[in-house]
């Protein structure tokens, strides 16, 4: 049991330890607690090519054409999602080499850190599939939306094609010529 003093002590140096404080501080702490980043919050890790992350996120936009603030989330997912999964590769070779091929499957230690592994990665699978599934979901329900508008626009229109109300050319309507009585037509 310790005395009051050294809780005192205790107290004291408690409120000395406040941990980094300069911005160098906290980014070198940042991924202290960092072993193979596929479930933490940050996409890009130390390692990897920041400029590379955003080819891939653009390249993904460009893939799925997303419409709107949820399919943009979405693809976002996707694009971090995948991210991810390439690490995971990466991670899962390294963690081979340092357990044992056959370590993995025969030392329990080995296996429960490599299960624990592959329970992020399947996590990965399913987000995976999961931000797909929702996001092409989403463009079915907005390419039958814009279909079942056109659809209303032509029955409400029949001459319309497409998106676009084609219409007859628009002549004005002229009075047929009646000659006035008792004033030949064109006499003057």
């Amino acid at each position: 049991m310790s005395s009051l003093a050294q809780n005192i002590a205790n107290i004291a140096n408690a409120l000395k330890s406040t941990g980094p404080r300069t911005a160098e501080g906290l980014a070198a702490s940042k991924f202290n607690a960092l072993k193979h980043g596929l479930s933490g919050k940050q996409i890009v890790i130390g390692g990897e090519d920041p400029e590379q992350y955003d080819r891939a996120r653009i390249s993904f936009h460009e893939a799925y054409n997303p419409d709107g603030p949820i399919e943009v989330m979405m693809v976002e997912q996707i694009a971090q999602t995948w991210w991810k999964m390439q690490r995971a590769v990466r991670v899962e070779a390294q963690l081979v080499d340092e357990l044992g091929e056959i370590a993995i499957f025969t030392d329990e230690k080995a296996m429960k850190k490599f299960a624990l592994f592959l329970r992020h990665r399947t996590a990965l699978d399913r987000s995976w599939r999961h931000a797909i599934g929702e996001l092409k979901q989403l463009q079915r329900a907005r390419a039958k939306a814009r279909a079942d508008a056109e659809a209303t626009l032509q029955a409400q229109h029949p001459s319309a094609v497409g998106s676009v109300l084609q219409l007859a050319p628009h002549r004005e309507k002229q009075a047929p010529e009646v000659a006035a009585p008792n004033h030949p037509a064109g006499a003057n």
